[in-house]
């Protein structure tokens, strides 16, 4: 009679068998693109039959859409999907206005956990378009007022702010894929390295992410495979079907999730799925396979595809973090601080830590006193400040304020934020 850790040693070494089986079919990822997803599950099952079991739809879904560009060049205006329901959009879109500074948090946070995969990274610091303070306050003042537009104007009506932003970020899209993809690896590496990555705190970082999950669970075999493949397979594209997908958690994932860590009050189930309708819309238009879209179907349907992606790729991803990933994020930070009060660095790794329930012993002992009481008063304030409707409103006008305060800088103002930047320790250099 076996023992249950001996059957545990044996699901793990045929998971692992059928993991280096599946990547290993050169044959297979070679004709994939000339499948349909149904078509490619059921050629998996035909050669694992039931050992195909030992990896989820989800995961199977997203091996299979990595192999193909985002609908970028798609027509501008797109037909209706039978699903619309302007609205539940409409419901959603008001949601979203009324938690609008709980929303650009949990955007902000998201950012963190979509930058921590290599090959995504170096894909957007190869655009040159983020990697110094100034260049990011540019990159994500636009961003955020794009996000802005979509939560106020139908993105569905030609003319509209909304809709042209739509048309903006699908030529970004284009234009950044059409680039990017025509590097090989090596390539790509290179024109991605940053020169003297600003990373003092990685170390650190580092340690505590190292212990997030065993070194042979499923999760990071499997992040490590397909990290591989997407290194060395000329069918997996960069800013590929999946990637755009999950690219929507950044902007929605963890306040549907936590909505009480980002301080998003009064929420019902009903204003949280109407809110993950607004983004499902959103994909649509910017050309995401409704297969693929993590916004579709119930909340609950969204909630499970949102906790995949933090167990299933962010976790793995983050025990594997290269010094660009801390560049670039403390970019961010610095990039929104020249517009907006929002955290420091130190502040957003501890509440991303404390929201996915990563504990960070080393990281923490490492910060100053005032870092530490930093950190507790924005983590309290977004769990009890925020309850109240009075304070929840002037947050809200405070952050809209600046965001048309920036907008609007002079030239003067513009030269002084570019100076700053130029003395961070942040403004560097890329390419080899």
């Amino acid at each position: 009679m076996k023992t249950e850790e001996e059957d545990e040693e044996e699901e793990r070494e045929e998971f692992e068998s059928l993991v280096k089986e599946l990547y290993g079919d050169v044959d297979f990822w070679n004709k994939i693109t000339e499948r349909s997803y149904d078509e490619t599950r059921k050629e998996l099952e035909g050669i694992f039959g039931k050992r195909l079991n030992l990896l989820s739809e989800t995961h199977i879904r997203n091996l299979y859409f990595i192999n193909f560009l985002g609908n970028h060049d798609g027509p501008s205006s797109p037909e209706k999907p039978d699903w619309l329901d302007r609205e539940k959009f409409r419901k959603g879109q008001r949601f979203a206005r009324d938690n609008i500074a709980g929303f650009f948090l949990g955007q902000l946070y998201g950012l963190f956990l979509l930058l921590c995969h290599d090959d995504s990274l170096r894909s957007i610091i190869a655009t040159r378009k983020s990697h110094t303070p100034y260049l990011a306050f540019k990159r994500y003042l636009s961003t955020g007022q794009r996000v802005r537009n979509w939560y106020t104007e139908d993105p569905w009506c030609e003319g509209t702010k909304a809709y042209k932003d739509i048309q903006t970020v699908k030529r970004m899209h284009l234009d950044a894929s059409t680039r990017v993809n025509r590097f090989d690896w090596e390539e790509m590496e290179s024109k991605s390295a940053i020169r003297d990555p600003y990373c003092p705190a990685l170390r650190f970082i580092t340690d505590d992410f190292s212990t997030i999950l065993p070194p042979d669970s499923s999760s990071a075999q499997l992040y490590a495979e397909q990290s591989k493949y997407l290194r060395t397979n000329a069918n997996a594209k960069r800013i590929n079907q999946s990637e755009m997908a999950y690219t929507l958690f950044g902007f929605m994932g963890l306040p549907v999730l936590y909505p009480d860590h980002f301080g998003i009050y009064p929420k019902t189930d009903e204003d949280l799925d109407n809110f993950c309708y607004v983004w499902r819309c959103i994909g649509y238009l910017l050309g995401i396979d409704e297969e693929i879209n993590i916004c579709r179907g119930s909340l609950d349907d969204v909630k499970a595809r949102c906790r995949w992606y933090i167990d299933e790729l962010a976790k793995p991803a983050l025990q594997r973090l290269e010094p660009q990933w801390e560049h670039m994020t403390r970019c961010v930070v610095e990039g929104n601080l020249y517009f907006t009060t929002v955290c420091n660095f130190e502040t957003i790794v501890l509440c991303i830590a404390d929201i996915v329930g990563i504990e960070m012993p080393i990281f923490y002992s490492s910060l100053t006193y005032s870092q530490r009481i930093k950190y507790y008063l924005h983590k309290y304030f977004l769990r009890y400040g925020l309850k109240y409707s009075f304070v929840r409103s002037f947050v809200n006008e405070v952050l809209n304020s600046s965001f048309d305060k920036a907008l609007d800088f002079d030239d003067t103002r513009i030269a002084e934020l570019k100076k700053k930047s130029m003395s961070s320790p942040l403004h560097v250099s890329v390419g080899k």
